[in-house]
C-alpha cells in the first residue's frame, strides 16, 4: 500500500504539523486573528480605483462614528446628562474623541472668515434677484432686514454690506453646520414625542470589527449609561452606530458556533458510542476531528491575514464529513474474520483516498475564484479533511491493532435489510428513472431565479436597525452606501463639476424623488462663481445707482454709503478663498468628509444623499455628466454576489466533469456515470426543492452542493470499491449520512440566511444521495447473500 516506509511518513506528518502549530502560536501573539467584518469575505469591488478610493473614505468614517442621543423629557436635563455622558467616556480613553457641544470659538473663527469674503457669497435667492435686476424685492430685503427683529449687528457689517445680504447666506451656511438640531446651551438638541434628545457623537480610536475593542467600548458606554439612569430618573438612550452591528454580529456567531459545535460532538458521540459499545474509538474519533478543524485553521492562516467567524462556523459542520475515514475502518469489525488492523485499512484504503481526492476536487475550484469568502471555507475543509485522512491511514492501525468490542447489530441488521430492495431488477429500473429524472431537472435549470442579497450574511437585530432609523429620522443622516463621487484635475474643476451635478440633483428633489443631499459647494462655492457672485453684485448695484443712494439715506446710513460700498467692491475684484483656506481654521466633521483629498493628482470629493427614491434616475445624473461616479454599495454587492453565484454553479458542472473522467478511468462509462448520478441528482432536487419552497436560490445553496458532490461520490466509491462486500460499506455510510446530517441540519437553526441556506441544501442533497447510493453497485460481480445477517 505504500512505496515509502510508514515510519518515515509518520515523522514528515509529524514535522509539518509542529511547524504549522509554532506558526500559528507566533501569529495569535501577534494580533487578533478573528475576522467579523462581513465584508472581508466579499471579493474586492471591480470598480475604478476612484470609486474605491471614496468608498474607503466613507467606510472608515462610518466605522469610526458612534451616535449617542440622551434624551429626557426635560431639556436642560437631556443637557446636562449628555455632558456627564461625555465626561465619563473621556475618561476611559477609549476614544479619540466625545463631543456633546460645538466649539464656539472654532465656530466664530468660521464665521469671521465667511464675513471677511461676504461680497462673493451669496445664496441662490439673491443671485436670482440680481440677476432679474428686482430692485423692489431688494428694497423690500433691506427694510425688512435693517428694521426687524432679525436684524444682528454683531453679523452685520452695514459699512461694507449695506444690502444685509450676508446674513441670509449665514443662515443658510448654519443650517449646514449644525443639520436639523438647535443649539441650547452650544449643545445639539433635537426635540420628538415630547422629548429631548442632546447629541453626544462619539469617533472610536479603534476598528469597529476589532473584538477587544468591541468589549471594552460596549462595557464603558452600558457603565456611562447605567450611572446616568441611576443618577436621574426618566432617562432614553438611543445609540447608533456600526459597532453596535459588529458586537451583536460577533456575539451570534459565537453563540452559533458554540451552540452548532456542541450539538454535533454529542450527536457523534452518542451515535458512535451506541454503535460500537467503546468509548476508546469515540473519543480518539473526535480528537482526531477537533484536530482537523484545528488544520484548517492553521491553514487559513498561512494564506489570510485573519480567519472569519463565519468561516468557523462552516468549518465546525467539518465533522460530518471528516468522521467518514474513520467510520468505513472501524465498519470493517462488522466482519466475522478476526480483527486485523492493518488488512482493515487495505479494504477501505482504495475507497476512502479516491473519496478524498473527490472531496478535494469539489473544493479546491473555490481556491481559484475572487471570492475570500469561498477561498476561506474551501481552505478550511481541504485543510481538514486531509489532515483527518492523514491521520487515519498512518495511526489508526496502530492505535486500533486490537478491538475487542462488538458493534451493534442492529444497525447492520437495517442496512442488510435496505439492501434487500436493491436487487438486480429494481437497480436496472431505477437507474433508466433517475437519467428520467436527471433530463427532466436539466430543462428546468434555465427557469431557476436567484437571490443576491448582502444581508443574507449576516444576522440584522430589529432593535440596532429601529435605532438607526430613529437617529437618521432626527439627525438626518446620509445614505452610507448611496452617493456620488465628484473628481478634478484641480480644485476649481471639481467644484464645477459640483455645481453640475446640484443643478441635477435639485430637479430630482423638486420632482421628490430625493429627500436632500449635501456638497462640498455648500461651504466653498467655486472660485468661478465667487467672481461671478461678485460681478452680480457690482452690476446690480451700479446700474441702481439713484435707487439704492435714496434707500441709504432714507434708511440712516451716511450720504457716502453707496460710494463707499462701490470703492469696497471694486477693491475686491480677484480675491477669492479655496477649500484649503476653509480646512485651515475649521475641524468640521462634515466639510472634511465631503472633501475627500486627493487621489492620483486628482481633487476628490463626496455628494452625500438623504431620502432616495429613485436610483435610475441617480445613475443617470453620473452617466451625463464627465467625472462623476455613482456609487450603490448594496447594489454593487448584490451583483458581486450574482456573478459567482453563476461562477461557482460553473465550478460545480466542472467539479462534476473532472471527477467523471477520474471514474471513467478506473470504473468504465457505466458504472462511472452511476457512482456520479446520484450526487448529480441530489444538487438538482436540492435547487429544484429550494426554489420550491422559497422561490429563488442563493450562493450558500450552490455552496453547499460542493458538499453533496463531494459527499454523494463518496457513498458510490466505497460502494463501487467494496462491491463484494457492500453491507459493510453501507454500514459505514449509513452511519457517515446520519453524522453529516446531524452536522449540517444543525445550521438550519441558525437565524443568519446563509447558514440556513447551506444547511438546508445540505440535508436534502445528503438524503437523496443516501437513498440513491446503491446504484452505483456493479450488477454482474454482486454475489449477495440476502439472508445473510449477524
Amino acid at each position: 500500500m505504500f512505496s515509502i516506509n510508514k515510519n518515515i511518513l509518520k515523522a514528515l506528518f509529524f514535522t509539518v504539523v509542529f511547524v504549522l502549530f509554532c506558526f500559528s502560536v507566533l501569529k495569535l501573539q501577534s494580533y487578533s486573528i478573528i475576522e467579523t467584518n462581513i465584508l472581508s469575505l466579499l471579493p474586492e469591488n471591480k470598480n475604478s480605483a476612484l470609486a474605491r478610493y471614496a468608498e474607503e473614505k466613507v467606510s472608515q468614517k462610518i466605522e469610526h462614528k458612534v451616535i449617542i442621543l440622551v434624551g429626557h423629557s426635560s431639556m436642560d436635563d437631556a443637557i446636562s446628562a449628555a455632558k456627564e455622558v461625555r465626561l465619563s467616556l473621556m475618561k476611559t480613553n477609549l476614544f479619540t474623541n466625545v463631543t456633546a457641544s460645538i466649539d464656539q470659538d472654532e465656530m466664530q473663527s468660521l464665521f469671521s472668515f465667511y464675513k471677511s469674503h461676504h461680497y462673493s457669497l451669496l445664496t441662490e435667492k439673491q443671485r436670482s434677484l440680481l440677476t432679474e435686476n428686482n430692485i423692489e424685492a431688494i428694497r423690500s430685503h433691506f427694510l425688512s432686514k435693517i428694521y426687524g427683529a432679525s436684524f444682528d449687528t454683531a453679523l452685520v457689517d452695514i459699512k461694507n454690506d449695506p444690502l444685509i445680504f450676508f446674513q441670509d447666506y449665514l443662515n443658510e451656511l448654519m443650517s449646514q453646520l449644525v443639520g436639523r438640531f438647535t443649539l441650547v446651551d452650544q449643545v445639539p438638541i433635537v426635540s420628538i414625542e415630547n422629548l429631548y434628545y442632546a447629541i453626544v457623537q462619539i469617533e472610536l480610536a479603534d476598528s469597529s470589527f476589532s473584538l477587544s475593542y468591541q468589549q471594552k467600548v460596549f462595557e464603558a458606554l452600558n457603565q456611562s449609561q447605567t450611572a446616568m439612569e441611576k443618577n436621574k430618573q426618566g432617562l432614553t438612550f438611543v445609540r447608533s452606530g456600526l459597532i453596535f452591528h459588529a458586537i451583536h454580529g460577533a456575539k451570534i456567531t459565537k453563540k452559533e458556533i458554540n451552540k452548532i459545535g456542541l450539538l454535533s460532538l454529542l450527536a457523534v458521540l452518542f451515535l458512535l458510542t451506541f454503535t460500537f459499545k467503546s468509548l476508546k474509538p469515540v473519543l480518539i474519533t473526535i480528537g482526531v476531528i477537533m484536530f482537523g478543524v484545528s488544520m484548517g485553521v492553521i491553514a487559513c492562516l498561512l494564506f489570510f491575514a485573519k480567519i472569519h467567524l463565519l468561516t468557523l462556523v462552516f468549518g465546525t459542520s467539518l465533522i460530518g464529513i471528516s468522521i467518514d475515514y474513520a467510520l468505513h475502518f472501524f465498519a470493517e469489525r462488522y466482519k466475522k474474520e478476526d480483527w486485523d488492523s492493518e488488512r482493515a485499512l487495505s479494504c477501505i484504503f482504495p475507497g476512502i483516498t479516491l473519496g478524498v481526492i473527490t472531496s478535494v476536487i469539489g473544493f479546491i475550484g473555490l481556491c481559484f475564484t475572487p471570492f475570500p469568502g469561498l477561498q476561506q471555507v474551501s481552505i478550511f475543509c481541504i485543510s481538514g479533511l486531509l489532515s483527518v485522512y492523514i491521520f487515519v491511514v498512518l495511526f489508526y492501525p496502530q492505535i486500533f491493532s486490537t478491538m475487542r468490542f462488538n458493534p451493534d447489530k442492529r444497525i447492520y441488521n437495517l442496512v442488510s435489510n435496505y439492501l434487500k430492495f436493491w436487487n438486480i431488477k429494481r437497480i436496472s429500473n431505477i437507474r433508466k428513472i433517475a437519467v428520467v429524472l436527471l433530463v427532466l431537472l436539466l430543462g428546468g435549470i434555465p427557469f431557476l431565479e436567484g437571490k443576491d442579497d448582502i444581508r443574507a450574511m449576516q444576522n440584522l437585530s430589529q432593535e440596532l436597525i429601529t435605532n438607526d432609523l430613529k437617529t437618521a429620522e432626527l439627525l438626518g443622516n446620509q445614505n452610507a452606501s448611496q452617493f456620488f463621487v465628484v473628481s478634478g484635475f484641480n480644485e476649481e474643476e471639481m467644484l464645477k463639476k459640483l455645481g453640475d451635478i446640484s443643478e441635477s440633483l435639485d430637479l430630482l428633489k423638486n420632482d421628490n424623488l430625493l429627500g436632500d443631499y449635501h456638497t462640498l459647494n455648500d461651504y466653498v462655492p467655486s472660485k468661478l462663481i465667487q467672481k461671478s457672485n461678485l460681478s452680480l453684485l457690482k452690476k446690480f448695484v451700479m446700474h441702481n445707482r439713484e435707487e439704492l443712494e435714496t434707500l441709504f439715506i432714507e434708511s440712516g446710513l451716511p450720504e457716502s454709503a453707496y460710494t463707499d460700498y462701490i470703492n469696497y467692491l471694486n477693491s475686491k475684484t480677484d480675491l477669492v478663498f479655496s477649500i484649503q483656506d476653509i480646512l485651515k481654521i475649521t475641524q468640521n466633521k462634515e466639510l472634511s468628509f465631503l472633501y475627500a483629498g486627493k487621489f492620483e493628482e486628482q481633487n476628490v470629493s463626496l455628494v452625500t444623499l438623504e431620502g432616495v427614491r429613485d436610483l435610475h434616475q441617480l445613475q443617470r445624473v453620473a452617466e451625463e455628466i464627465d467625472h462623476i461616479i455613482f456609487v450603490d454599495k448594496v447594489t454593487s454587492f448584490s451583483d458581486l454576489l450574482n456573478k459567482y453565484r453563476h461562477l461557482s454553479l460553473l465550478w460545480v458542472a466542472l467539479a462534476y466533469v473532472i471527477i467523471f473522467i477520474i471514474l471513467l478511468i478506473r470504473y468504465g462509462f457505466i458504472q462511472g456515470a452511476f457512482i456520479l448520478i446520484p450526487s448529480f441528482l441530489a444538487t438538482l432536487i436540492s435547487l429544484s426543492l429550494v426554489v420550491f419552497i422559497s422561490g429563488t436560490f442563493s450562493l450558500f445553496h450552490v455552496l453547499a452542493l460542493f458538499l453533496v458532490l463531494g459527499i454523494g461520490v463518496d457513498y458510490g466509491l466505497f460502494l463501487a470499491e467494496n462491491n463484494k462486500d457492500e453491507r459493510y460499506a453501507m454500514v459505514a455510510i449509513f452511519l457517515s449520512a446520519l453524522t453529516t446530517l446531524l452536522s449540517f441540519s444543525l445550521l438550519m437553526l441558525s437565524n443568519t440566511s446563509a447558514l440556513y441556506d447551506f444547511g438546508f441544501t445540505i440535508a436534502v442533497g445528503i438524503v437523496v444521495t443516501f437513498l440513491l447510493s446503491p446504484i452505483a453497485l456493479e450488477d454482474k460481480n454482486r454475489k449477495v447473500n440476502l439472508n445473510d445477517s449477524l
